[in-house]
C-alpha cells in the first residue's frame, strides 16, 4: 500500500514532506506551458494557494495539501513544464504537517 495521501484538489503528498501533482491534475491542464511554485522559506497553510500550473488553454491554481516551510522547489519544473507531462514529479517539499489527506483507496473511489 502506498504511503502517499491525496487532497481533494489531485496533489499528493509524501511523508517525506514532497508534494506533487496528480496525473489527473496534470491531464486537466496539459500541453503544460508554466510553472508557478513558491520560493524556499515560503510558509504555507492547509489549502491555501502556494502556486500555479498554466496551460495553454487553461490554468490551476494549487492549494497546498500541508502546511508548514518550504524547504526546496523543483527548479527542473519551472524550466520545463512540460517534463511533468512526460514522468509527472513533485514540486516543492515542505518541512511541516499534512492536512486531513485521502488515502490511495480513498482518492480512487472519489475520482473514479
Amino acid at each position: 500500500m502506498s504511503e502517499l495521501r491525496y487532497s481533494p484538489d489531485h496533489l499528493w503528498w509524501s511523508p517525506d514532506g514532497t508534494v506533487g501533482p496528480t496525473r489527473r491534475l496534470i491531464a486537466s491542464v496539459a500541453p503544460l506551458t508554466g510553472v508557478e511554485l513558491p520560493e524556499p522559506g515560503a510558509e504555507l497553510r492547509v489549502a491555501e494557494r502556494f502556486g500555479a500550473l498554466h496551460g495553454s488553454k487553461s490554468a490551476v491554481d494549487l492549494y497546498s495539501p500541508c502546511r508548514g516551510v518550504v524547504i526546496e522547489v523543483n527548479r527542473a519544473a519551472l524550466l520545463d513544464p512540460a517534463s511533468l507531462e512526460r514522468a509527472p514529479d513533485w514540486l516543492i517539499r515542505v518541512d511541516g504537517e499534512p492536512g486531513r489527506l485521502l488515502t490511495e483507496r480513498e482518492y480512487g473511489q472519489r475520482t473514479s
